[in-house]
């Protein structure tokens, strides 16, 4: 596992849990106004899918949010601070490089460049981390 894929994992999260809370809410306008008794089985059925759903993301929140409070720790291990606001705002944050090129008044390429540096920073700075991780 490379820096950036390692650091990716915080958008992967985010978007599964934006998926999931899609997935209950088109589960929960499917379920609305019905009588039928066949149909209220399969409501009740959905219905518990939801819970199941919702402890699902519950849990997930949970663990994104432990993930983001190691990940922004291990940023700040990063003696440059440039380099921790590019780290910061592009995968926490979920920033663009070129969002952050506009907010620091600076270029697209030199953003660019600076974010391969400050990954690289970010690897030496985290290195037995990233080789555990590399190695289960």
């Amino acid at each position: 596992m490379t820096s950036r894929e390692y650091l990716e994992q915080i958008k992967h999260l985010d978007k599964e849990i934006m998926t999931n809370k899609a997935m209950i809410e088109s589960l929960e306008d499917s379920i609305k106004n019905h009588k039928d008794k066949e149909i209220l089985n399969e409501i009740k059925r959905l219905k518990d899918e939801i819970k199941r759903l919702k402890d699902e993301i519950k849990n997930r929140l949970i663990y994104i949010a432990k993930v983001k409070k190691v990940v922004i720790k291990e940023i700040y291990k990063i003696n440059n601070s440039f380099s921790r606001t590019i780290l910061l705002n592009h995968y926490v944050n979920g920033l663009t490089l070129k969002d952050i090129a506009n907010i620091t008044h600076f270029s697209y390429g030199y953003i660019k460049n600076r974010h391969i540096k400050a990954l690289s920073e970010f690897e030496n700075c985290n290195k037995e981390k990233i080789n555990k991780i590399i190695s289960d």
